[in-house]
């Protein structure tokens, strides 16, 4: 069976992962911040607005989307417990670049700028945290960028799904699983959208990948990989 990868190379899909020194550091300070439930559907903040606040999961799982000029969307990222989203235009006063609505009944807690400049001033180490974490998605928006301009699609699928598979394994290991083959709950749609690919193009490399045993089970909607093999993909693609 499969085990989250030891010393594993970060795929080039999805910050979920880098939240973790800061997400740590806000849920141990409950003094800070403002706690709220969502339901499906409701929006975090939309495009385009302005607002000086920024978000942290505690439950619940967020879509990401961006709706380009022609009235379509693409999906850009996923969120889970423990990611902290939001941040940068928090902070620079700037537009939000997407709409960040949630997919699952969900808990955040929100942070005004004004409240965390407060807090920098007694725990510097937030601050730092809050500028490691700005630097990590500006290196992963580089490599998602330069992912999707790869002219293979089985790069681009591979990447995606380890990327999410690993989040879920290291889930698991936290809950002192033993051997675990992670799942995946994404639509063929789903994963055209965060690819650039065609349905087509997606449901063609995820038959290749059940062929080659990365993809261990794929029904609609379900997607159970193994990380290991998948990894070996990505090495030889």
């Amino acid at each position: 069976m499969a085990t989250r990868p030891k010393n594993a190379e970060a795929p080039p899909y999805g910050s979920w992962d880098c939240h973790e020194e800061l997400s740590a550091m806000l849920l141990n300070a409950p003094q800070i911040g403002t706690v709220a439930r969502l339901a499906v559907g409701d929006c975090l903040f939309r495009q385009g607005q302005v607002l000086r606040s920024f978000h942290l999961i505690r439950s619940g799982v967020f879509h990401s989307r961006i709706l380009r000029p022609d009235g379509t969307e693409i999906l850009v990222e996923l969120f889970g417990p423990g990611a902290v989203v939001g941040e940068g235009p928090a902070f620079s006063g700037a537009k939000r670049g997407t709409s960040v609505r949630a997919v699952s009944d969900a808990v955040v807690s929100s942070y005004t700028a004004e409240e965390m400049a407060e807090c920098f001033g007694q725990q510097p180490e937030i601050a730092v945290s809050l500028i490691k974490l700005l630097g990590l998605k500006n290196r992963m928006l580089l490599d998602r960028i330069s992912s999707i301009t790869s002219p293979q699609p089985l790069f681009r699928v591979a990447s995606l799904l380890y990327q999410l598979a690993n989040h879920s394994s290291r889930q698991s290991a936290d809950d002192n699983s033993a051997d675990h083959l992670p799942d995946v709950s994404l639509s063929h749609e789903a994963i055209a959208s965060m690819t650039a690919l065609s349905r087509v193009s997606v449901t063609r490399t995820i038959a290749k990948l059940v062929d080659c045993g990365a993809i261990v089970d794929a029904k609609k909607g379900h997607i159970t990989v193994d990380l290991a093999t998948l990894r070996e993909v990505l090495k030889n693609s």
